[in-house]
């Protein structure tokens, strides 16, 4: 005699609704063109198509989970970017179909006036001399410019 078990239906999986809990954003200058944008967000861990975009500029910087729920990304600024830090932040975050969306104000340094003046300089006290003016500066090639190649340079 042998006896067949049929396992019950599988229960329907349940979808995991995504959570966007902070995000930050650093800079190497600002958003001057050139500036490098560090950004980091907290997620539900595992999650795919994880995104944060720049108000209406069109700039959308994709991000890596690093560490479970970490997601990291950054964005070097072109000079043709037009990003305005009075917008929203936009970040976005897809766990198997399920989309949320939660938008951040930039952090109140990027926030400030980009044309405002800068502070007046400290008045003279005494005989000062006049700081040194650099006219010309060479550098020797010393094969290709990579990330952290140390450049040899001399005035004439």
């Amino acid at each position: 005699m042998s006896a067949a078990f049929v396992a019950p239906a599988a229960v329907a999986q349940q979808r995991i609704q995504p959570a966007i809990y902070e995000t930050s954003l650093n800079s190497s200058a600002g958003l001057s063109p050139g500036a490098t944008l560090w950004l980091r967000v907290t997620a539900t861990p595992t999650s795919k198509n994880v995104s944060v975009t720049l108000g209406r500029s069109g700039v959308r910087v994709p991000l890596r989970e690093q560490s479970p729920g970490a997601y990291t990304g950054n964005y070097t600024v072109r000079v043709t970017d037009r990003i305005d830090p009075r917008e929203l932040l936009v970040i976005r975050v897809d766990v198997n179909g399920v989309v949320a969306v939660r938008n951040f104000t930039y952090p109140p340094a990027f926030r400030a006036p980009a044309n405002a003046a800068p502070p007046p300089p400290a008045p003279a006290t005494g005989n000062v001399s006049p700081a040194p003016v650099i006219d010309r500066l060479e550098v020797k090639p010393g094969g290709r410019l990579l990330p952290g190649r140390v450049l040899q340079f001399s005035s004439p």
